[in-house]
């Protein structure tokens, strides 16, 4: 059986099924283990996990394994434990209603940036006449990070005008219609993950900051950090960066040394003080687990916690060369999971409001068989949003591109979305399909 219990329990003896930190690649990444000594079980906790999932059909269960020394002191709250620690599929299954029905989202701490003059007057341009301005912005915003990273690996400097020029155009395009450059966010090669990566995050952030009703100037200050904010990989040995597998402990201390690299890299730069924050605190993470300061609470800003939200969707939702992406809807149960610790719960709430349930570019199974991708938001039914049909599963043949508004009263009951699909395993045209 799969349990969920408290990190603090974890003994030797126990079999580890998910360190639930999947946003980062540690030395355990990608492993299920038995604790198999006090020395490996001590590595684990210097990952300042909070809680992990255990297999107790392989391993000890939680109430055995303790030392004698902590039974008076903790055998209360292990009993209790045992009682109440719920199954993966329990968790599952409230993941999937709280992203189906998200709560009202109360703002715990109000949000430092209000709904402006300038937002109200915003006019959202028909897709149609944005596509091509958004695919232009695109493929410039990846020729600039590509330029930069290779500039940088031959000894020059970071060149932040260019990135702030291409930044410019970014923040235009989601300011007239944001679905453009989402819907390209979903054409992308796996090979080109760490520059498309910055671009998407770029994108996502502006597109994020728009929806809570940021400045213009702000928009563009969050979203020029979301391009640079990896730019300190540029420093990180291409061995370990292309490595397939798990990374050594070695490994992963000069990976988290990738913030402090673009510290030094950036220290003559006068970027905002918005765009350091969202460079410098990627990582950080509410509980203090994080990297490299080990930030936590209110010394966190908005926009870091924006940014740890959006980095880490952006990163576990896309192909790399050694790993298959995850469908969209199963990583914001995550960071719903995650909240509870490691992000901002009612920005992760908002989150999911502003791309929602079923992202653009999500390609999802019908109740007929059929597939179909996203290609607009309904403002007032995230659950029905507009799709284009174009696949047989059943019969496994293309379809002729049709587009259905599933908020329509009219719309088949056969076309209810189902669940979420990864395109890669029909080998669909995702530029074709997403074209207005």
């Amino acid at each position: 059986m799969i349990k969920k219990i408290q990190a603090s329990h974890l003994q030797v003896g126990m079999f580890v099924h998910d360190l639930d930190i999947g946003w980062i690649d540690h030395p355990f990444w990608g492993k299920r283990f038995r604790v198999s000594s006090e020395r490996q079980l001590a590595k684990v906790r210097a990952l300042k996990l909070q809680e992990v999932y255990i297999d107790t059909d392989r391993g000890s269960d939680i109430t055995e394994g303790v030392e004698v020394s902590e039974v008076i002191h903790a055998i209360e709250n292990i009993l209790q434990e045992t009682a109440t620690a719920p199954s993966s599929e329990a968790i599952t299954a409230t993941l999937q209603e709280a992203v189906t029905h998200p709560a009202p989202a109360q703002k715990a701490t109000p949000l430092q940036e209000t709904i402006t003059p300038e937002r109200n007057e915003w006019k959202k341009i028909p897709l149609r006449t944005e596509w091509p301005r958004a695919m232009k912005a695109k493929k410039e915003a990846t020729q600039i990070v590509s330029k930069l990273i290779s500039n940088i690996r031959l000894g020059g400097s970071v060149r932040v005008e260019y990135a702030e020029s291409v930044v410019e155009e970014i923040v235009q395009s989601v300011i007239h219609n944001h679905e453009a450059l989402l819907g390209m966010m979903s054409i992308r090669e796996p090979e080109l993950y760490d520059i498309e990566h910055s671009v998407s995050v770029s994108i996502l952030l502006a597109t994020f900051g728009k929806f809570l009703g940021m400045s213009s100037q702000s928009i563009q200050q969050i979203a020029l950090g979301g391009l640079l904010h990896d730019i300190g990989i540029t420093k990180v040995p291409l061995s370990i960066m292309q490595k397939r597998g798990p990374l050594t402990n070695r490994e992963f201390d000069i990976m988290c040394r990738h913030v402090d690299y673009a510290r030094e890299m950036l220290q003559s730069s006068e970027l905002p003080t918005i765009t350091q924050e969202v460079i410098f605190d990627h990582h950080e993470r509410l509980d203090g687990s994080g990297y490299p300061l080990g930030k936590e609470g209110d010394e966190l800003s908005q926009y870091a916690r924006m940014i740890a939200i959006v980095d880490v969707y952006d990163a576990l939702t896309s192909d790399r060369c050694y790993k298959q992406a995850n469908p969209s809807r199963f990583i914001l149960g995550k960071l719903i999971e995650w909240s509870k610790h490691h992000f901002d719960a009612q920005l992760v709430q908002l989150f999911i409001r502003c791309i929602g349930i079923y992202p653009i570019g999500t390609l999802v199974r019908l109740q007929s068989g059929r597939l179909a991708v996203v290609t607009e938001l309904n403002e007032t039914d995230r659950m029905r949003p507009v799709v284009k049909v174009c696949y047989d599963k059943d019969h496994q043949c293309p379809l002729p591109h049709t587009r259905v508004d599933l908020a329509q009263q009219d719309s088949d009951p056969a076309d209810k979305i189902m669940d979420s699909e990864l395109p890669g395993e029909y080998g669909l045209q995702m530029d074709a399909i997403l074209a207005p």
